[in-house]
């Protein structure tokens, strides 16, 4: 064929029109630019014919004299490399960096699917913390293109995350995802993903490295106002580290309210507690507040000077699940690794605290709010400093209230394992307590001068209490100063060499004579320890016992007759079986509440 017909033959074929160059795309050009088939929020002009496709840099790209509105424009700098096409209906539009282009009266708008990407809008992502006065001589210039900018000393990595997430929550774009790439972002403000239907999803080896004393990730409902809240927010896939900047001072890196329906899930955040004890900063790791509802899952926290996951101030509706808290440790003390307070209807599901410097899940009251319905279930507290559940109050006859734990395990905590100083309706089933450094489960009320039982309905159902003690006389149940408190079936022993846990069930005499009172003890396997039953220092008021005992072979033969030895309400009954003897017997206690009073069933 020769040139001249080839020439006609080309002018005969029919232009290429936008949508079908922007169907076609995604596989080639699209794909390296990592875009989809809309532009800038708007296909309106999609029917247009495209005749050529030119390589620019975004600087050639505002320096342009004339737009071609049959050519794609390949902007090729590192990073923002994507498709722009001139949008000739649009006059308005501010250039942005990221998806639209302003060279005089010309728009040039990205081509882009269901995710936008930072580095578009100025981030780097290379660990420099380079500042947006590389680039800018004045801070009006940066804000001609960035109006979010603050100071010219803002790191270009805070400038393009949130120039991303602004974008994405404007009308035509809302609901798109900030999709932040591999890279280290040095962030030294918030941000601030406040609108409705908003996603951050980072990639893997993506890092946010905070180097200010800021939160990294901060809501406070529809544009920070904390009155309407922000509706389905998702924080996904994200690394957060605060090893150089300090944090924000009583609230969390990642820092939540007046939010709802939240999901956070897959995130990783690390802090130096050291350092931020040095500069007097108290954090958390996620801080869950007012009007907070959603899930929380699959989140690992490291290194806190306050609670790793915090849930307070009025959230309602969370739920904690497959999370790990570690290594939390400040100057106030007793840093817990799950910190619930004046909060309701919170679930913990199948997650690990250990190695923090208080208890691994605190749940405590205030004069302000009780935490109230929460559910703790398949949860694993080890290693930490203090007890492994606290339930407690900063001020009398304000308690923490309709708590159900089941299913859980407290092993080798400096403290004991349950401790109730303070519970209204408080469930406890299927617990294991070991190994710990006081007692297995202690009903340790804080506040008894004043009437009121400020423990009081707790019902513990089949529990494992065992080798507990390793650092201080202890029980595997500890009981003083409460009413209505029943213990049903489980085990409570000690299979050491060297035992440690002195008592199995033990009564403890209160400071202000305030007397246990209504409690009931049934069916609970105790055995092989020195002191198996010690209830006479603090006998109770009311209630009744089922009490049950094994005497292995020892010499001489003991004493199986509960007169004299245990105190107990009328009513209780005491069954034995003497290994020496082959024997067995049955006491039934006809009255009083001390030691006396027992009968053998066979003189009655």
């Amino acid at each position: 064929m020769g040139k001249q017909d080839a020439e006609r033959q080309h002018a005969a074929e029919p232009p290429v029109h936008r949508r079908q160059v922007l169907a076609g795309l995604g596989a080639s050009v699209l794909a390296m630019a990592g875009v989809g088939s809309l532009i800038g929020g708007s296909n309106a002009f999609a029917d247009a014919p495209l005749v050529g496709c030119l390589a620019v840099s975004i600087a050639e790209l505002r320096a342009s004299t004339t737009a071609l509105a049959d050519h794609m424009y390949y902007v090729r700098d590192y990073g923002k490399e994507g498709v722009f096409l001139y949008d000739p209906t649009d006059l308005a539009s501010p250039d942005n960096l990221g998806t639209v282009i302003v060279a005089g009266s010309y728009r040039f708008k990205r081509v882009h699917g269901e995710y936008v990407n930072p580095k578009w809008f100025g981030a780097v992502g290379d660990g420099s913390g380079q500042l947006l006065s590389a680039h800018y001589a004045t801070l009006l210039d940066a804000q001609a293109i960035f109006p979010h900018a603050i100071a010219l000393t803002d790191t270009m990595d805070w400038i393009g995350i949130q120039g991303a997430v602004e974008y994405a929550s404007l009308a035509t774009d809302k609901g798109k995802e900030v999709f932040i790439p591999y890279g280290t972002y040095i962030i030294n403000r918030q941000i601030r993903p406040e609108a409705d239907n908003q996603t951050l999803r980072g990639s893997a080896g993506a890092v946010l490295s905070l180097n200010s004393d800021y939160s990294a990730i901060f809501v406070d409902g529809q544009s920070g106002a904390g009155t309407t809240p922000t509706r389905n927010l998702v924080l996904r896939d994200l690394t957060l580290v605060a090893n150089t900047g300090h944090g924000p001072a009583d609230r969390g890196i990642i820092s939540l309210r007046c939010a709802q329906d939240v999901l956070l899930d897959n995130i990783r955040i690390t802090a130096d507690n050291e350092e931020l004890a040095l500069n007097s900063r108290e954090c958390n790791g996620i801080s869950l507040g007012s009007e907070v509802s959603g899930v929380v899952r699959n989140v690992w926290v490291e290194g806190t000077t306050l609670a790793g996951i915090a849930v307070k101030d009025g959230a309602s509706g969370v739920t904690l699940s497959q999370c790990e808290v570690k290594l939390s440790s400040g100057p106030a003390g007793d840093v817990p690794g799950i910190e619930l307070a004046a909060c309701e209807q919170v679930i913990v599901d199948s997650c690990q605290l250990h190695l923090n410097q208080g208890a691994g899940v605190l749940l405590v009251a205030d004069e302000d709010a009780e935490p109230q319905h929460v559910e703790i279930s398949e949860t694993f507290v080890f290693s930490n400093g203090a007890q492994g559940f606290l339930l407690t109050s900063l001020a009398d006859g304000y308690n923490p209230q309709h708590v159900r734990i089941s299913t859980t395990s407290a092993h080798e905590n400096t403290g004991d394992g349950i401790r109730i100083e303070a519970g209204v309706n408080i469930a406890i089933a299927d617990h294991t307590s070991h190994h710990n450094g006081g007692s297995g489960i202690d009903i340790a009320p804080k506040y008894t001068a004043t009437s009121p039982y400020n423990v009081s309905r707790v019902d513990i159902q089949t529990p494992a209490s065992y080798d507990n003690g390793q650092s201080s006389t202890a029980a595997g149940i500890r009981i003083a100063a409460a009413e209505r408190v029943s213990v049903k079936g489980g085990s409570v022993y000690d299979d050491q060499s060297t035992q440690t846990q002195e008592y199995g069930i033990q009564f403890v005499a209160d400071a202000n004579s305030k007397p246990i009172a209504q409690l009931v003890l049934e069916g609970i396997d105790v055995q092989g320890l020195a002191n198996d039953y010690d209830f006479n220092s603090s006998p109770a008021a009311s209630g009744y016992f089922r009490l049950r005992k094994l005497y292995p072979i020892s010499s001489p033969a003991p004493t199986v007759s509960p007169e004299s030895q245990v105190a107990a309400p009328a009513g209780s009954i005491f069954s034995y079986s003497d290994l020496n003897t082959s024997t067995g017997g049955l006491y039934i206690k006809q009255s009083g509440t001390g030691t006396t009073g027992w009968k053998a069933a066979s003189l009655i």
